[in-house]
């Protein structure tokens, strides 16, 4: 009995491996023979006069085999010829994977192969229908559409595509936005709405579904999407795992998807899959860019030892290398600690067991001797990328290990060579990630972040300057609608939901929704200009902020 359960585990995962693989193949597929093409009469689909099905004993037989196999098509013919024999296929054989793995030719040959009358006839004509909706070829995806049985369980589906293409016809689509509007983080899903809201004001059809924050609740909501919404389109979702789960629903069942999701979820343009959010790794990348671009060429990064902290500052690293700068320190701390003494001595270099200045001046001076070395600093910025909370405690040990930060304060030189021994230090400039943007950071760092440069996608706020004349009008209208300022989150939605909606006006149908994206021009957004890079991924330019007077303004240098 075990093993009878290990063998259908296996195939189970076999199926399951070939249906992710196979998804995006099938959207490339060639066209089926009924392919609509203006000028020509066309027919349905149809299918050669099955064989006289096998008796039920071999059908059952070859079914076994196939699924052993791992054969997507042989698995599909042989459950047809046992459903026409009058049997059911047994559970542990997951039809339904085995068709969805199929492309479209793959699908046509299993159609000639089979009875229409029985299944998995349906589904075999829906994923046709929808492979061929996805190529942007209407008519051939009605008339599959069409072969769908009335009764079949997923007539459903068959008729919402049907009614899917005749809208389209009639207007520029649907944009399904994927939220999670409930759950635990629907205070998230409010606050992009918000932005999203203001972006679909000249009457755009937007059609919100939510995911619950889940993965589970991400493929229901691509689901609803494309059966009960007859989107064209979708934006969203957010949140790493639930983004991957709902692009990869997306991709099977033919949705353009726009992420709204950090880096690591991915975009794949060919098969309708893109990322209009902004990742850490880009903005650290972007910030190294901006520092070398300054004049700083011996710099360094302190990251949380984190999975963001530690990929933004490779980033940050690899970019500053490509840029010309040398990296000369690269070090981590505790993101849930409260002391990082430990970990700052580790990015100075303070071992006195490797340091023999700081060894002998401990050794001259054992009482007070670590905090009146002058430590040797070999970079001249320092990159942070962390959120305000705890880059300020980061940024705190720094002068306490009598590292000169570069701040908006006079600097004498005379008074610097007597603190430090007759040595003048090497000032630091301090560089922040996004999450240093936040008025907190203001209080918490005080005095020893003034003159501190941070790097964003979104500038201006309540106290601060815009970068551009839309995010200005952006913030107005926000204000006015909602009384109070919108967060970066939301201006960072408004932009994707306008991207999207300007393709959703040009493409049309679902590939040309894709096509327009790949190529829709840069847009002037609440965070400053926008467009969609060759990757699939949102590009643009980052605004640098610099903290002068307790106040973040927009660095001109």
């Amino acid at each position: 009995m075990r093993a009878a359960r290990s063998a259908a585990a296996e195939r189970g995962g076999r199926l399951v491996a070939i249906a992710l693989v196979a998804a995006t193949a099938g959207c490339r597929a060639r066209p089926p023979a009924t392919a609509w093409e203006p000028g020509r009469e066309h027919a349905a689909p149809t299918a050669p006069d099955a064989a006289v099905p096998p008796p039920a004993d071999r059908s059952r037989a070859e079914l076994a085999r196939a699924a052993r196999d791992g054969d997507p098509r042989r698995i599909a013919v042989w459950a047809n010829r046992l459903a026409a024999a009058g049997e059911a296929w047994p559970e542990d054989v997951d039809v339904a994977a085995a068709v969805d793995a199929l492309d479209a030719g793959a699908l046509e040959a299993v159609w000639s192969q089979i009875d229409p009358g029985h299944p998995p006839a349906d589904r075999v004509a829906l994923r046709l229908a929808l492979l061929a909706r996805h190529r942007g070829d209407d008519g051939a995806a009605a008339e599959w559409a069409r072969r769908v049985a009335p009764d079949s369980p997923i007539a459903g589906r068959a008729r919402a595509l049907a009614r899917d293409i005749a809208a389209r016809a009639r207007d520029d689509g649907v944009l399904a936005v994927a939220l999670p509007l409930s759950g635990p983080h629907a205070a998230v899903g409010r606050e992009l709405r918000a932005g999203i809201d203001l972006a679909a004001a000249d009457g755009a059809r937007v059609a919100y579904v939510d995911t619950e924050g889940t993965e589970a609740g991400a493929i229901a909501a691509v689901d609803r999407a494309v059966y009960d919404v007859a989107a064209t389109a979708m934006l969203g979702p957010v949140g790493r795992r639930a983004a991957a789960a709902a692009a990869r629903r997306a991709v099977q069942l033919g949705l353009p998807i726009a992420l709204m999701a950090p880096a690591s979820a991915g975009a794949a343009p060919e098969v309708g899959v893109f990322r209009l959010w902004p990742s850490g790794e880009a903005i650290a990348a972007a910030a190294a860019r901006e520092a070398v671009r300054r004049g700083f060429d011996r710099v360094a990064a302190f990251a949380p030892r984190d999975e963001d902290g530690i990929a933004q500052a490779r980033a940050f690293a690899a970019a500053a290398r490509r840029a010309g700068a040398r990296v000369v320190a690269e070090a981590t701390y505790d993101p849930s600690g409260a002391n990082l003494e430990a970990d700052v001595k580790v990015l100075l270099g303070l071992d006195p067991t490797t340091n023999a200045r700081l060894r002998r001046h401990l050794r001259d001076d054992p009482k007070t001797g670590w905090k009146t070395f002058s430590p040797d600093v070999p970079f001249d910025l320092l990159f942070i990328p962390d959120t305000y909370e705890r880059a300020a405690l980061a940024v705190a040990y720094l002068p306490y290990f009598n590292v000169e930060l570069r701040t908006t304060a006079r600097v004498d030189p005379a008074e610097l060579r007597r603190k430090h021994g007759g040595r003048i230090p090497s000032l630091v400039q301090l560089m922040g990630s996004a999450g240093w943007h936040h008025p907190g950071m203001l209080a918490r760092g005080g005095a020893l972040v003034e003159g501190a440069l941070v790097v964003d996608v979104c500038a201006g706020g309540a106290d601060e300057a815009f970068a551009t004349e839309g995010a200005a009008a952006f913030f107005d209208e926000f204000v006015r609608r909602h009384g109070r300022p919108p967060s970066r989150a939301a201006a960072q939605a408004y932009d994707a939901a306008r991207l999207m909606l300007s393709a959703l006006r040009d493409g049309g149908d679902r590939a040309g929704v894709a096509a327009a994206l790949r190529r829709a021009p840069r847009v002037d957004g609440a965070c400053g200009s926008a467009e969609v890079g060759r990757s699939g991924e949102i590009v643009r330019d980052v605004v640098v902020l610099r903290i002068d007077g307790g106040e973040f303004t927009v660095d001109g240098d």
